[in-house]
């Protein structure tokens, strides 16, 4: 019940999502634990400071990118 009170929450709150390209690849070892947590600032959305999780990954070995969509 907890959990599905939790997602229900989160479903009904209004976020953003971006998709963010990085020049690195970021391994499952990165992963300790739980999905990372970043704060970024997208000044072109009026954003600044919001904390966004990872919901979605994906590595690109040859070119070494990790493209990440991120969710507030």
């Amino acid at each position: 019940q907890q959990i599905c009170n939790s997602m229900l929450s989160e479903m009904q709150s209004i976020s953003k999502a971006f998709e963010v390209t990085i020049n690195k690849v970021i391994s499952m070892d990165d992963f300790a634990g739980s999905a990372p947590r970043f704060s970024c600032s997208f000044p072109e959305y009026n954003i600044s400071q919001v904390t966004f999780k990872i919901v979605s990954m994906e590595i690109d070995y040859v070119n070494q990118t990790t493209k990440m969509v991120l969710k507030s």
